[in-house]
C-alpha cells in the first residue's frame, strides 16, 4: 500500500512539474515577445534619442553576456542545493526589474534618464537570464519524466508560435492608436511585458524539486569546475550531439535572410512577404505539436532526423523559386518547412538531457552553450557577407543554397549517429 501511495505521489509531482515548467515557459515567451528585443526595443530607443551605435550595442551586449555569464556562473549553479530557489531569486530580480521602465515612462522622466535606466535594466536582465536558461534546462531534466520532455518542448514551441502571432497584433494596435503619446504607448507595452515576465516567476512556486544534498566545497573550486567542463568531451554521445548541432546551425544560418531573398531578389510585394510571415508561424505551430509527439513516441534522435530532413526542402524550394513564374507559392512552401523544422531544433537540448549523467547536466549545458556561441556570432556575419556578395542577382545565390543542401545532408548523416533513447509506452500496459 505504501509503495502504491508513494508511486501515486511521484506521478502527481511529475504531472504538476510538467505544467509548472510549461506555463513558466509560456508566460516568459509571451512577455519576451511583447518586450520585442528585435522589434519594439530599437524603435523605442530611437524615439527617445538613442544613437544607432548605442542601439546596435544592445545586441552585442546580449551576445557577450550570454556567452560569458554561463562560463563564470556555471560552477555556482551546479553547486546550488536548490535550483528552484535560485531560479526564483534570479528571475524575480531580473524580470521584475523590467517594471522600472514603465514607471519612469509614466512619470515622464527625461529621455536620457529613461534610455540609461533601460540599458542598466537590460544588463541585469541579460546576465540573470543566461543563468536562468541553464537552470530551466536542468529542472526540465530533473523534474519532468523523460518521456514527456519532448512533448513539453514541442507544445511550448507550438503555443509560442500562436502567442507570437497574437502578441504582434496586440502591439500593432497599441502603437497605431493615435490618442496615445509616446510615453503612454511604450509605458503600456513595457508594463504588460513586465507583468507577464513577473507572472512567469510565480509558476515555479508549486514546482516539486528533487531533493539534493549539500554541495561539496570542491564544486566551488575554479580548477575543478573547468576540469568538469573539459571532461564533458570524453563522452562520444555528447560529441556527436555537438557536431550535429553545429552542422544544423550552419545549415540554417542562411534561412535568417529568407525574407530578404523573397523581397529583394524575387521582388515579391510587401503584402506577400507579410503573408509569408504568417505561413511560417503556422509551420511553427504544426511542427511544435508534431515534433513533440514524435520525440515522445520514437525518441529525440528520430525526431531530429525528421526535422532536419524537412529542412532540406527549404533550400530546394528557394532554388525552385528562381525558375518559376509564380515564386510566391514556392516560397510559401519554403517558409512553412522553415517554421516546421525550426520547431524541432530544441530537440538537441532535450536529447542532451537524456544522454548525460543527471549529476553533470549543468556542466554539459554550459559546455554546449560555449561551443555554440562563436558559431552564433559568425553565422550572422557570414550570412550578411553572402547576401551582399550576391549583388541583387537572384541566380548569384544559387551556390549558397547548393552548399546549404550539402551541409543539411551531412547534418542528417551525423544525426543518424546519435544515441537512440526511446521510453516505453507505459499507457499500453
Amino acid at each position: 500500500m505504501y509503495k502504491i501511495k508513494k508511486n501515486f505521489c511521484f506521478q502527481s509531482d511529475k504531472k504538476r512539474n510538467y505544467y509548472c515548467i510549461l506555463f513558466e515557459g509560456l508566460f516568459n515567451t509571451l512577455g519576451t515577445d511583447v518586450l520585442g528585443m528585435t522589434t519594439i526595443v530599437p524603435l523605442f530607443l530611437a524615439e527617445f534619442g538613442a544613437s544607432l551605435t548605442l542601439i546596435g550595442s544592445l545586441s552585442s551586449m546580449q551576445s557577450i553576456l550570454h556567452g560569458i555569464t554561463p562560463l563564470l556562473a556555471g560552477g555556482f549553479i551546479a553547486a546550488a542545493a536548490s535550483k528552484k530557489s535560485l531560479s526564483l531569486l534570479l528571475n524575480g530580480i531580473s524580470r521584475g526589474s523590467v517594471l522600472l521602465i514603465p514607471f519612469l515612462l509614466l512619470l515622464r522622466f527625461p529621455d536620457s534618464v529613461i534610455v540609461g535606466s533601460f540599458f542598466m535594466v537590460m544588463f541585469l536582465y541579460f546576465c540573470f537570464q543566461s543563468m536562468s536558461s541553464i537552470i530551466w534546462n536542468h529542472l526540465l531534466g530533473d523534474c519532468v519524466a523523460g518521456k514527456r520532455r519532448g512533448q513539453l518542448v514541442g507544445t511550448l514551441f507550438a503555443v509560442s508560435g500562436l502567442i507570437t502571432f497574437l502578441s504582434s497584433n496586440l502591439i500593432k494596435i497599441i502603437r497605431d492608436t493615435p490618442d496615445l503619446d509616446r510615453w503612454t504607448k511604450y509605458g503600456i507595452i513595457f508594463g504588460l511585458a513586465g507583468i507577464l515576465l513577473t507572472s512567469s516567476v510565480l509558476c515555479f512556486i508549486p514546482l516539486k524539486e528533487e531533493a539534493v544534498g549539500a554541495s561539496l566545497k570542491e564544486e566551488h573550486n575554479v580548477k575543478v569546475y573547468l576540469g568538469e567542463l573539459f571532461r564533458c568531451f570524453r563522452s562520444r554521445d555528447f560529441n556527436w550531439l555537438l557536431i550535429t548541432n553545429c552542422l544544423s546551425h550552419t545549415s540554417s544560418m542562411i534561412n535568417t535572410f529568407i525574407y530578404l531573398y523573397a523581397q529583394n531578389f524575387l521582388r515579391l510585394p510587401s503584402t506577400q512577404v507579410s503573408t509569408l510571415l504568417v505561413i511560417q508561424t503556422l509551420g511553427v505551430i504544426a511542427g511544435g505539436f508534431s515534433t513533440g509527439r514524435i520525440s515522445s513516441r520514437f525518441g529525440c534522435k528520430c525526431m531530429l532526423i525528421f526535422a532536419e530532413s524537412l529542412g532540406l526542402f527549404v533550400p530546394i524550394c528557394n532554388l525552385t523559386a528562381m525558375h518559376t513564374q509564380l515564386p510566391f507559392y514556392t516560397m510559401c512552401a519554403a517558409v512553412f518547412f522553415f517554421g516546421f523544422s525550426k520547431s524541432g531544433y530544441m530537440g538537441y537540448q532535450t536529447h542532451l538531457l537524456k544522454i548525460v549523467p543527471a549529476a553533470k547536466k549543468v556542466y554539459h549545458i554550459v559546455c554546449k552553450s560555449l561551443v555554440m556561441l562563436p558559431l552564433s556570432l559568425v553565422s550572422t556575419l557570414v550570412g550578411y557577407v553572402l547576401q551582399q556578395a550576391a549583388g541583387g542577382n537572384v541566380f548569384a545565390v544559387r551556390p549558397v543554397y547548393i552548399v546549404q543542401i550539402l551541409v543539411i545532408v551531412l547534418t542528417i548523416v551525423s544525426a543518424s549517429r546519435l544515441k537512440l533513447v526511446v521510453y516505453p509506452n507505459t499507457q499500453a500496459k
